[in-house]
């Protein structure tokens, strides 16, 4: 999935610009994206 800038990236996790972010559990990742897709 691709969303915002990697300042918008690095801001929502409280680190200096990310290009790449993994989540490794299965039901967080699932609700970043339903919340992510009604945007």
């Amino acid at each position: 999935m691709i969303y915002g800038s990697r300042e918008d990236l690095g801001a929502a996790i409280g680190k200096f610009d990310r290009v790449v972010l993994g989540v490794l559990s299965g039901g967080f990742a699932k609700k970043i994206r339903s919340l992510l897709s009604d945007k």
